[in-house]
Protein backbone atom coordinates (compact mmCIF):
# COMPACT_ATOMS: atom_id res chain seq x y z
CA UNK A 1 0.00 0.00 0.00
CA UNK A 2 1.31 3.59 -0.96
CA UNK A 3 1.44 6.40 1.67
CA UNK A 4 2.60 9.16 -0.32
CA UNK A 5 -0.14 11.68 -0.95
CA UNK A 6 0.94 12.56 -4.25
CA UNK A 7 1.78 9.87 -5.73
CA UNK A 8 -1.60 8.30 -4.77
CA UNK A 9 -3.31 11.82 -6.28
CA UNK A 10 -1.34 10.89 -9.41
CA UNK A 11 -2.37 7.11 -9.71
CA UNK A 12 -5.95 8.04 -9.08
CA UNK A 13 -5.77 10.94 -11.79
CA UNK A 14 -4.30 8.21 -14.55
CA UNK A 15 -6.81 5.47 -13.83
CA UNK A 16 -9.57 8.25 -14.44
CA UNK A 17 -7.83 8.94 -17.45
CA UNK A 18 -6.99 12.82 -16.24
CA UNK A 19 -3.43 11.67 -16.77
CA UNK A 20 -1.46 9.55 -19.39
CA UNK A 21 -0.64 6.03 -18.39
CA UNK A 22 2.94 6.55 -17.19
CA UNK A 23 4.72 5.27 -14.20
CA UNK A 24 2.94 6.77 -11.07
CA UNK A 25 6.85 6.81 -8.98
CA UNK A 26 8.54 8.38 -12.14
CA UNK A 27 5.25 10.71 -12.59
CA UNK A 28 5.63 11.30 -8.57
CA UNK A 29 8.89 11.90 -8.26
CA UNK A 30 9.12 14.68 -11.51
CA UNK A 31 6.40 16.53 -10.04
CA UNK A 32 7.69 16.33 -6.44
CA UNK A 33 11.83 17.53 -7.32
CA UNK A 34 10.76 20.14 -9.26
CA UNK A 35 8.97 21.57 -6.22
CA UNK A 36 12.04 21.03 -3.97
CA UNK A 37 14.42 22.41 -6.81
CA UNK A 38 12.63 25.69 -6.01
CA UNK A 39 11.33 25.57 -2.20
CA UNK A 40 13.44 22.97 -0.28
CA UNK A 41 17.09 22.96 -2.02
CA UNK A 42 17.92 27.11 -1.85
CA UNK A 43 17.07 27.13 1.71
CA UNK A 44 18.40 23.86 2.73
CA UNK A 45 22.03 24.50 0.84
CA UNK A 46 22.57 28.41 1.37
CA UNK A 47 19.84 29.76 3.28
CA UNK A 48 17.90 31.44 0.46
CA UNK A 49 13.94 32.06 0.16
CA UNK A 50 12.22 30.47 -2.66
CA UNK A 51 12.42 31.97 -5.97
CA UNK A 52 9.43 34.49 -6.76
CA UNK A 53 5.96 34.12 -5.36
CA UNK A 54 5.44 30.93 -3.59
CA UNK A 55 1.88 30.20 -5.49
CA UNK A 56 2.98 31.33 -9.19
CA UNK A 57 6.40 29.02 -9.33
CA UNK A 58 3.96 25.95 -7.82
CA UNK A 59 1.36 26.58 -10.73
CA UNK A 60 4.49 26.26 -12.78
CA UNK A 61 5.69 23.70 -11.61
CA UNK A 62 2.16 22.00 -12.07
CA UNK A 63 1.60 23.19 -15.56
CA UNK A 64 5.03 22.16 -17.00
CA UNK A 65 3.85 18.38 -14.77
CA UNK A 66 0.70 18.57 -16.79
CA UNK A 67 2.35 19.47 -20.51
CA UNK A 68 4.17 16.38 -19.75
CA UNK A 69 1.60 13.83 -18.34
CA UNK A 70 -1.97 15.61 -19.09
CA UNK A 71 -4.23 13.38 -21.14
CA UNK A 72 -3.71 14.19 -24.66
CA UNK A 73 -7.40 13.92 -26.55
Amino acid sequence: MNNNPVQSIISGAIETGDLRKVDPDYATALLTTGAKAVFFWPKFLVGQDSLGDTSIVLKDCVDMFLVKFGARD
